[in-house]
């Protein structure tokens, strides 16, 4: 998709969610989800990489890179009024909504009146905007949730994980999460929860192999400075 295709996709995205969007503008940045200062992969997208091919194999990285289950390639599309603190972001895969689900977020003042819901009707709206969404809502289920007291509403959260989800692999699991936001969704994304225990073995040889590097470069260092000493001594000597 390009700037105005993805563009459009968000926009028509956040009017179904029933967010008014008069006088907003807009603005869409190209993202590369699998870049960062240039480094090939980025920290986060590294551990799934990592994870993926240890239990998957290349043939199953390969798949999750040409079905965007890793969101490589993007656009990020900002809507905005200047000086004002209600805003949305929107996420939209490079492939656009044929493919996989569009993250979005609501920046909203903490002290923005929005009636509220109870925790009840809060999750029954999560769980209508789920459907909406096409997610398999049967084969959810809950694992945390909280409320989060505002000065003039009440925000909840709640995450899910997603049993027998296409995108599970051996133990790491889908999860979808959601914030509500008063009375309406304001916050949504889905991503792949990595076992806790494989995550420590991973940052721990990271940990490890950054050390390595440094103490490698600077045992380099160390030994071109006596090289260069030795052949100041030598010239010095030759005089």
């Amino acid at each position: 998709k390009n700037r105005t295709e993805a563009t459009k996709i968000a926009k028509e995205y956040l009017l179904n969610q029933d967010f008014n969007l008069d006088g907003y503008q807009s603005v869409a940045h190209a993202e590369n989800w699998m870049s960062s200062d240039g480094i090939p992969l980025n920290k986060e997208q590294n551990k799934y990489v990592a994870y993926i091919m240890e239990n998957g194999g290349k043939d199953e990285l390969r798949h999750f890179l040409s079905e965007d289950k890793l969101d490589n390639m993007g656009w990020a599309i900002r809507f905005f009024i200047p000086e004002t603190k209600r805003e949305y972001k929107v996420w939209v895969s490079a492939k656009g909504k044929d493919n996989g689900i569009i993250y979005f977020k609501e920046t909203l003042a903490d002290t923005a009146y929005v009636p509220s819901l109870s925790k009840e009707n809060a999750q029954d709206l999560v769980l209508r905007f789920a459907h909406k969404q096409k997610i398999d809502t049967v084969n959810m289920d809950l694992v945390d949730d909280g409320l989060i007291g505002k000065e003039n509403r009440v925000d909840y959260y709640f995450k899910y994980k997603a049993n027998n989800h296409k995108n599970n692999i051996a133990e790491a699991e889908t999860y979808f999460e959601f914030d509500v936001y008063g009375n309406h969704i304001g916050m949504f994304k889905t991503g792949l929860k990595i076992p806790e225990d494989w995550l420590w073995t991973y940052y721990k040889n990271q940990t490890y192999d950054t050390i390595f590097i440094y103490v490698a470069l600077f045992s380099a260092i160390f030994i071109f400075v006596l090289a260069i000493r030795y052949l100041m001594v030598l010239l010095k000597d030759k005089k």
